[in-house]
């Protein structure tokens, strides 16, 4: 996959990250996440080379300009489904309330990439406004709070946040197969609610 069969240290700057518009999946998906490059001007996903899952990157293009090229180039082809745009779940204190947000997932029938969405995609995929026919779809409520491992209280082993996210991971695993490696942080997004409060050094 990569031009050279070793890269010296010295080639290659590792743990870097994307919050978007930077670069782009070859199937012109935006990328958001960690991702390394290399001297020779390759860049690949994840913070290091994974040769079973690291995954080429290209410089970003708006989606507008895609298609405006696309259809210079085929301007009989007319585009019907709307585009498929990543994005980042942003944590607010409503969320930490609660507990959980609900995370939502698409991904392409002919192609191993697995796309977070957000809650209007997820609406306009099942108004079927993207492509039904091309991708697949998964929601998972994704617990942010609480005991991150397993705890008993009494004689009761409540599942701590690890284990049921691994769960509901693997439930997701039997639609959409692979959305394991996307999800390989079960604490991601974690927050710990139990903070305590400074004294007030005002005086009275």
């Amino acid at each position: 996959m990569r031009i050279k069969v070793y890269y010296p240290k010295s080639e290659i700057t590792n743990n870097l990250y994307t919050s978007g518009k930077e670069w782009m999946l070859e199937d012109n998906t935006e990328y958001l996440g960690s991702y390394h490059k290399y001297t020779t001007g390759e860049v690949y996903t994840r913070s290091t080379w994974n040769a079973t899952l690291s995954k080429k990157l290209i410089k970003f293009e708006p989606t507008d300009t895609v298609n405006f090229i696309y259809k210079e180039l085929k301007p009989d082809v007319k585009t019907k489904f709307n585009s498929v745009n990543a994005y980042y779940p942003k944590i607010t204190s409503q969320d930490r309330t609660k507990g959980f947000i609900k995370r939502f997932f698409l991904k392409k029938i002919n192609s191993t990439v697995i796309t977070e969405i957000g809650k209007k995609q997820y609406d306009e995929f099942n108004k079927k406004k993207i492509d039904p026919n091309m991708n697949i779809s998964v929601t998972i409520q994704w617990i942010i709070t609480g005991p991150k491992q397993d705890e008993y209280q009494g004689n009761i082993l409540v599942p701590g946040v690890a284990t049921q996210n691994k769960k509901s991971i693997q439930s997701a695993i039997n639609i959409m197969p692979g959305i394991e490696l996307y999800l390989d942080n079960v604490l991601q997004f974690y927050s710990d609610t139990e903070f305590i409060v400074p004294a007030d050094i005002n005086p009275k």
